[in-house]
């Protein structure tokens, strides 16, 4: 009747295995056993429910000393409450078990908007799907289980919030799980945001429509022809909306994939502008994207990825102030750890350091000509110092130079 074989039905009698609820439900139902009387039950046992999963964090208990459940309000506090549940990992068998003996409700742990600059392009008129698509086509991705969403993975908490607003100010929605620590014991661990509650699939529905997919690449033992098959994306929408949305897009872009460093070129420090994806129609999309703002990202090829592209790259001093002057740097988000020298510092920041070397060089020939390496010491000095001025300061002393000035006109 419930499919099982006699050993395991064994290994529940003597207390090998733990009873699936599921089954313990049924059993009291043909049994004739009330809710009350399984409940009375439960309370005098420490069944134990591991199920593999993660425990969603958004809504939240009182101040109630229950070790796991975090994610709702009982009107009732019972022992067993916290015993059946003290090694439940699943909301799956959470809320089945809550829904059987409790009434409850959710508390959300949040309150958005949790970051000024989603309050600033709401109140700016700022197209929330032009941030949404472009934060899930970086790090986003479709939920393991069928229907079930979608989740964002990024290690920088503000990118999270920036996210959790957006989708907040355009569909009223929170997410299932907010956050989250995997990887933990990794040197560098990762951070997701899920979106897999019944009310996100239509919000995923309607996303999928604007961007066709946020697949960016074919998973580790998919063909990229099968891959290929499938919808790919697509976020040419953006280049007909206005130029701040435009602007907004390309700052996520260099915020969630971007990259700057350092170049030399004639002995002199050079930034360089990158932004890593693999998907030839996304690099496309960027170099139109660049162009409608005056820049001139190109794509660059690499053997190295399925598609034989690895991104979009730029470089120069004139682009350095057309970007500053739009201010194309989301402030808030780090380097990370994979950097060698810039850990721990923004990316605006160590354009304004390289720009600050730049400007020396020209006044100090002891630091024109050195070799990279000594540029990026140089570079962490800087930085260490806060030696950097304004980014005006660079923008109005650059522009003074007659190429730069030259090309700044023609834009």
């Amino acid at each position: 009747m419930f499919g099982v074989s006699t050993a395991s039905i064994r290994c529940w009698e003597n207390g090998r295995n733990s009873v699936p609820f599921e089954a313990l439900m049924r059993t009291a139902s043909m049994s004739g056993i009330s809710k009350n009387a399984l409940l009375e039950d439960i309370e005098k046992t420490q069944p134990k429910m591991c199920i593999r999963g993660s425990l969603p964090e958004i809504f939240s208990l009182r101040k109630d000393k229950i070790p796991y459940v975090k994610n709702f309000i009982p009107y009732k506090d019972t022992r067993a409450y916290s015993r059946v549940l003290r090694n439940c990992k699943s909301m799956l068998m959470m809320n089945k078990f809550l829904t059987t003996f409790f009434e409850y409700k959710k508390e959300p742990k949040i309150a958005p908007p949790l970051t000024e600059i989603s309050t600033e392009w709401v109140d700016t008129g700022i197209d929330m799907d032009v941030p949404i698509s472009v934060l899930l086509v970086t790090e986003g991705c479709k939920s393991g289980r069928v229907n079930a969403g979608f989740k964002f993975v990024n290690n920088s908490k503000y990118m999270h919030d920036i996210l959790l607003d957006c989708i907040y100010f355009r569909y009223k929605s929170l997410p299932s799980s907010y956050f989250i620590k995997i990887y933990k014991y990794r040197k560098n661990p990762t951070f997701v945001t899920y979106y897999e509650n019944k009310g996100h699939v239509q919000i995923a529905k309607s996303i999928m429509t604007i961007v066709g997919n946020i697949k960016t690449s074919p998973h580790e033992t998919q063909a990229i022809d099968d891959y290929l098959k499938e919808p790919q994306p697509d976020m040419d929408f953006i280049l007909s909306r206005h130029p701040k949305d435009r602007v907004v897009a390309l700052k996520l872009f260099m915020a969630a994939e971007g990259s700057v460093y350092l170049s030399t070129r004639f002995g002199f420090a050079y930034p360089v502008f990158e932004i890593g994806c693999a998907h030839p129609k996304i690099n496309e999309f960027l170099e139109r994207l660049s162009a409608s703002l005056g820049l001139h990202f190109k794509t660059q090829r690499s053997r190295r990825t399925w598609s034989g592209v690895k991104g979009t790259r730029a470089r120069g001093i004139f682009t350095a102030i057309k970007m500053l002057q739009m201010d194309a740097f989301l402030e808030g988000v780090k380097i990370t750890s994979k950097s060698k020298y810039f850990e721990g510092h923004e990316k605006r920041e160590v354009l304004l350091a390289i720009l600050e070397l730049h400007k020396r060089q020209e006044r100090d020939k002891s630091l024109f000509g050195i070799p990279g390496k000594e540029m990026n010491l140089e570079l962490v000095k800087i930085l260490k110092n806060k030696e950097l001025k304004p980014a005006k300061f660079y923008i109005d002393y650059f522009s003074k130079k007659k190429k730069v000035s030259n090309w700044l006109d023609n834009g």
